[in-house]
């Protein structure tokens, strides 16, 4: 365990700086342009129904749940795979069990097909970016 959280937090890994930019920015911002374009072309967005005060908790629990994720994906599982593939085709097939793991849940949040099969093709997407 101690091994794998000095890989993840490994910066020398990043030769060239100029990666930080988007390895810090790139999600937040497409998650801020997807919100702001969905409510321009789409119906209004729904009204949060709990205290705005909590919006940080729930963030903490989030980064939280992502670190813990993505440790357990790039930690454990990246690296066998780039050892057997090269890393496109790791990040490919990673990117399909992680998004088929997550089609119960985004099942049973009754999202349409559609959706969901566009939402696999965004976190495949984005595991490629990650890898």
């Amino acid at each position: 365990m101690k091994e794998l959280l000095s890989r993840f937090f490994d910066y020398k890994r990043i030769k060239a700086k100029v990666w930080y930019l988007p390895i810090m920015l790139l999600m937040p911002v497409v998650a801020f342009l997807s919100y702001g374009l969905t409510g321009l072309m789409g119906p209004p967005l729904p009204t949060p129904h709990f205290p705005i005060f909590l919006l940080p908790g729930f963030f903490l629990v989030a980064v939280v749940a992502a670190l813990g994720e993505e440790l357990g994906w790039s930690g454990y599982v990246i690296d066998p795979s780039q050892d057997r593939w090269n890393a496109l085709i790791a990040a490919v097939l990673v990117g399909l069990v992680w998004a088929v793991w997550h089609w119960v849940a985004l099942i049973q949040a009754h999202r349409p097909p559609a959706w969901i099969a566009w939402w696999s093709v965004g976190a495949v997407a984005r595991r490629v970016l990650i890898v």
